[in-house]
């Protein structure tokens, strides 16, 4: 995994957000995390992300909104939305509102950086190897 890559955690469980970032920095990249809608959005107007990490159950604000104000924000950076519950229609609103991706909880260390390394190396380079990780820009 290249340094240079920045993500954004966005979820309102502080454990999932501590694992999330020590997974990833052991990989190699630079995380910052927002608990909650409001500290998501303030994040991307202040930086740019190669990569959102966007639970779609958040307190205050639908997930597919921050979803679709990340993704005018940031048009260029990659999303992936994680929920501990992925029905098809559900991907299917994720990808069409912007997500490049999906994982569901819960996540396993390997599973996450072979899903991140996908999005963020290319898409169309390789198929997601975790049953559970969907990447919508390759139809894995």
């Amino acid at each position: 995994m290249n340094t240079a890559n920045c993500i954004l955690v966005v979820d309102d469980e502080p454990e999932v957000r501590k694992l999330l970032r020590r997974t990833l920095e052991l990989a190699g990249n630079s995380v910052d995390e927002a608990g909650n809608c409001r500290e998501a959005l303030r994040a991307v107007e202040d930086k740019f992300f190669d990569l959102v990490i966007l639970d779609l159950s958040l307190p205050g604000m639908d997930g597919f909104a921050v979803l679709q104000a990340i993704r005018r924000e940031l048009s260029h950076t990659k999303i992936m939305v994680i929920s501990g519950f992925l029905p098809t229609t559900i991907l299917r609103a994720a990808s069409y509102e912007g997500a490049d991706g999906a994982l569901g909880k819960p996540l396993l260390r390997d599973q996450l950086v072979r899903a991140v390394d996908t999005l963020l190396a290319h898409c169309g380079a390789r198929q997601p190897e975790a049953s559970n990780a969907k990447c919508f820009c390759c139809a894995a």
